[in-house]
Parts: structure tokens; sequence; C-alpha cells
């Protein structure tokens, strides 16, 4: 049974391109029988998700909201965020992209939580 193990530079630079690592702690590689690897990048990084826009708040409110978070981060030295959106908000989506936000997949995704420890209640 093969262990995963780190991934190698040469594994890494071959999904570069592709696998946003700018947060990436490590990245964990499983062999395969034909002399391939499973690859995984793990990442710690500043994620503003989900906000939480009020149904009476407009593009304009929500702009203003993230505009605002935005200072906030970079004050603090943050260099970038990561965050969803809809992708049935083609106006959010819009204005988003014209701020400069590039979209990390080409197809959509469905994103998950899953718990590995459960927390005691108070």
């Amino acid at each position: 049974m093969n262990k995963i193990r780190l991934a190698t530079k040469e594994e890494i630079e071959r999904i570069r391109p592709t696998a946003d690592l700018d947060y990436a702690q490590q990245v964990y590689a499983l062999d395969n029988r034909d002399g391939t690897a499973d690859l995984a990048v793990y990442r710690l990084a500043p994620e503003i998700d989900p906000a939480y826009f009020s149904p009476s708040s407009d593009t304009r409110r929500r702009a203003t909201f993230v505009r605002d978070l935005e200072t906030v981060l970079w004050a603090q030295g943050v260099p970038a965020y990561y965050f969803s959106t809809l992708q049935s908000d083609v106006e959010w989506n819009t204005v988003v992209a014209h701020w400069g936000a590039e979209p990390l997949w080409a197809v959509p995704h469905q994103r998950y939580k899953k718990i590995l420890i459960e927390k005691a209640h108070s």
C-alpha cells in the first residue's frame, strides 16, 4: 500500500500553472501503479466566504461593503483573498471580474466542508 508523501519539486512545477500555489502549505502526493501520482494542495488562505448580502443590498451597496473589507485586509498586509460567488449572479460576477478578481476554475465547482473532529458543545 502506498503512503501519502510530499510532492517532489517536479510534480509541483507540473501543476503550478493551474494550482494557485500562493498560499500552499504543502503539496501531497500518492503514487499510482503507472508511475504517476495523485496530487493535492493543502493551503491556509485568507478568505471571505460566505458573504451575506441583505436582500435590500443592491450592487452598489455590495461593492461598497467589499471595498471596505478589502481596505481592512490591505491595511493588515493581506496581499490577496479568496471568495465565492453564485454562478447564477451574472451581474455580481461581472463586477468582481471588472475589479480584477480572477476565477480559479474554468468549470463550475461545488464547495464542501468535511468535519474531521467534532467540536465539544459548551
